[in-house]
C-alpha cells in the first residue's frame, strides 16, 4: 500500500486538492490557513508519487484507487463496474462507456443526464451500425449508453470529466495499451472521427441543444478481484469505485456515500477505512479556483467529522491523499483523541508544530 503502513488508517482521498503553480496568485492568506487545517497535526512528512501519465492524467485518484482495493496494474476500468452498480449482468468481454456533450469550437457543453427519450432513441439509431462496424455492441438502458465488444479495443482513454473539461488535449486522450495490435490506436481515433463527423451532421437535439460530440472511456473487463482487500470500509459516490470495492469483498452494507457521511457504516469491523472527497475536483478541472476556495473549508471539516468517527473503527492515524495531474501528495496525521506517539529527538527539536499549506499543496512540475 502506498506510504506509511505502521498503523492502522483512514484514508481521505481528495481529487484536486494538489494544486498546479498557476493557481498560487488566486489564493489568499485566509484560503492557505484552512488548507493548513488539513496537516495541523502532521505525524510526518509529506511523501510526493508519481501514479499518472497520458490519458490517465487528472484521474490520479482513480489510479490509487485502483491499485489500493484491486491490486492491478494500470491502466483502471471504470465502466464494467458502473455497469454492474446498473444492475448489467456479468460479462466476459469489454464494456465501455458512451458520453455526449455540445461542442461549440471551444469547449463541451456535458449533456449527460440531459438526453430525452426522443434524442436517445435518435442517437441509438444514428450509431448502432457505424459502432457495429468498429466492433461494439451499443447498450442503451433508457438515457444511458454502454458499450460492449467481444475483442478488446486494444486503447485506453481519457476519463469524460478530464476531456470534457479540457485539462487533457483531446489529441492525446487516446493512447494504445501495452498489448494492443499495432494498428490499434489509429483504428479507435478514425472510431472516434467518424461517429463525431456523423454527429455534427445529424443535428439531432435535446431541449433545443444539438448533440454534436461523443467520448469513449472507461473500457475493460469486469470480475472479482482476488485477493480480497484489506480496507474495510469504503465511502464514495463514484459508482465504478463502489463497483471496485464490492468486487474486493467489501460487502454492499459496509459502503456508503461520501457525501454528507459524517460516520462509517456501523457493520464494517475495525480496520482500514477509505474515504473519497470530490467536493474540489469540479472547480480543479474548470480551474475556477475562486469556487475552490469557497469549497474548502466546508471540505476540510468533513474530513475533520470522519477523522473524529473514524476513532470508532480503530483507526488511529489518517493519511490525506491530495491528488493532482499525475502526482499525489501524501500526509499522516495523527487523529483527535489518538494517543500520543513518543516523538523522536528530530520530532522534539522541530517542535512537531504540522505542515504549512506552503509544503505540500502545489503540485511539482
Amino acid at each position: 500500500m502506498f506510504g506509511f503502513p505502521l498503523m492502522t488508517q483512514v484514508y481521505f482521498l481528495i481529487p484536486g486538492l494538489l494544486l498546479p503553480e498557476a493557481a498560487r496568485p488566486f489564493l489568499s492568506a485566509e484560503t492557505l490557513a484552512v488548507a493548513e487545517r488539513i496537516t495541523r497535526a502532521a505525524a510526518g512528512d509529506a511523501v510526493t508519487q508519481v501514479l499518472t501519465a497520458g490519458p490517465a492524467a487528472a484521474s490520479v485518484h482513480l489510479a490509487w484507487l485502483w491499485r489500493v482495493l484491486t491490486r492491478k496494474p494500470l491502466p483502471f476500468a471504470s465502466a464494467p463496474y458502473a455497469w454492474l452498480m446498473d444492475q448489467g449482468p456479468e460479462l466476459s468481454g469489454e464494456i465501455w462507456r458512451m458520453h455526449f456533450a455540445h461542442d461549440d469550437g471551444t469547449a463541451l457543453t456535458d449533456l449527460d443526464g440531459r438526453i430525452t427519450n426522443d434524442a436517445a432513441e435518435s442517437l441509438a439509431q444514428l450509431l448502432r451500425a457505424p459502432l457495429d462496424q468498429a466492433g461494439f455492441v451499443l447498450q442503451r438502458w433508457d438515457q444511458t449508453f454502454y458499450l460492449t465488444r467481444k475483442t478488446d479495443w486494444g486503447v485506453e482513454a481519457a476519463a469524460w470529466p478530464v476531456l470534457r473539461a479540457g485539462v487533457i488535449n483531446r489529441d492525446c486522450a487516446l493512447a494504445a495499451r501495452s498489448d494492443a495490435a499495432p494498428d490499434a490506436l489509429p483504428k479507435a481515433q478514425e472510431t472516434v472521427r467518424t461517429i463525431n463527423s456523423l454527429l455534427a451532421g445529424a443535428r439531432i437535439t435535446t431541449d433545443g441543444t444539438q448533440v454534436n460530440f461523443t467520448w469513449i472511456d472507461g473500457g475493460g473487463h469486469g470480475g472479482r478481484f482476488y485477493p480480497p482487500t484489506k480496507i474495510r470500509s469504503v465511502l464514495t459516490d463514484d459508482p465504478a469505485v463502489l463497483g471496485w470495492a464490492q468486487e474486493a469483498g467489501i460487502l454492499n452494507h459496509r459502503t456508503g456515500k461520501a457525501k454528507d457521511a459524517e460516520t462509517w457504516p456501523g457493520d464494517a469491523p475495525p480496520g482500514e477505512c477509505i474515504a473519497v472527497l470530490e467536493d474540489l475536483y469540479e472547480p480543479w478541472l474548470t480551474r475556477d479556483w475562486k469556487t475552490w476556495s469557497e469549497k474548502l473549508p466546508a471540505l476540510v471539516t468533513h474530513i475533520e467529522t470522519l477523522a473524529a468517527a473514524s476513532r470508532i473503527k480503530n483507526c488511529d492515524q489518517a493519511l490525506v491523499v491530495a491528488c493532482g495531474t499525475t502526482h499525489t501528495v501524501s500526509v499522516p496525521v495523527r487523529l483527535p483523541g489518538a494517543a500520543a506517539r513518543a516523538l523522536s529527538l528530530l520530532e522534539r527539536l522541530r517542535g512537531n508544530s504540522g505542515l504549512t499549506a506552503e509544503a505540500w499543496l502545489f503540485e511539482p512540475d
